[in-house]
């Protein structure tokens, strides 16, 4: 009787970001998307994370993450935060695609206007 062991696992898909000091990507799932904008200005790097957005639906799921950090310029940081944006196993992503930054921040919700409804 054999059992198989040593299973691998290969990325079937990758993404080529020109510019990755400014930047904006949209991760999707099946039913859900994650946005990741990345800008760089004289030599400080601006992040924001939001997702997730249920797609083609205007209403907010019961949970949103919504993050943003400012550090000086580093490749490495950033490839970090990429790497885990796209790679996070909880969310089981599927494409990602590059987005115009403008239209990535038109796509997150103001998270305090929620708080009116």
């Amino acid at each position: 009787m054999k059992f198989e062991y040593c299973y691998t696992t290969q990325a079937t898909a990758d993404i080529e970001i020109d510019d990755i000091g400014t930047f904006a990507l949209c991760a999707t799932t099946m039913f859900e998307e994650y946005y990741l904008i990345v800008q760089t200005t004289y030599g400080i790097t601006k992040v924001i994370q939001y997702g997730p957005k249920q797609i083609d639906l205007d209403e907010l799921p019961p949970r949103v993450f919504y993050s943003y950090n400012k550090f000086d310029y580093s490749q490495q940081k950033i490839c970090k935060i990429i790497d885990d944006f796209i790679n996070n196993e909880k969310r089981n992503i599927i494409q990602v695609n590059s987005l115009d930054i403008e239209e990535c921040k038109s796509k997150i919700k103001n998270l305090v206007d929620e708080l009116n409804d």
